[in-house]
């Protein structure tokens, strides 16, 4: 699999909801990104939005970050 990739942080500091469609956005993301050996993550989600990618599970498959600096140094894919 290759590694080189685009890697992407999304930083999600101004987002105060999300509903499916958003979702279906980030999933996509992931999927397309992996796909070419990247990877994505999202970063600064306020407690409404971080609440929803717990409920939904993908905060499990998209790492989070508490902010965007922490992401680019720590996000690994």
């Amino acid at each position: 699999m290759r590694d080189d990739g685009p890697k992407l942080v999304l930083d999600l500091a101004e987002l105060s909801f999300m509903d499916s469609s958003g979702l279906s956005v980030l999933i996509e993301a992931w999927r397309l990104a992996t796909s070419e050996g990247g990877g994505v993550c999202l970063a600064s989600p306020q407690p409404p939005v971080a609440r929803i990618l717990r409920t939904t599970g993908l905060d499990r498959r998209i790492k989070v970050y508490p902010d965007v600096d922490t992401a680019i140094l720590q996000h690994p894919e």
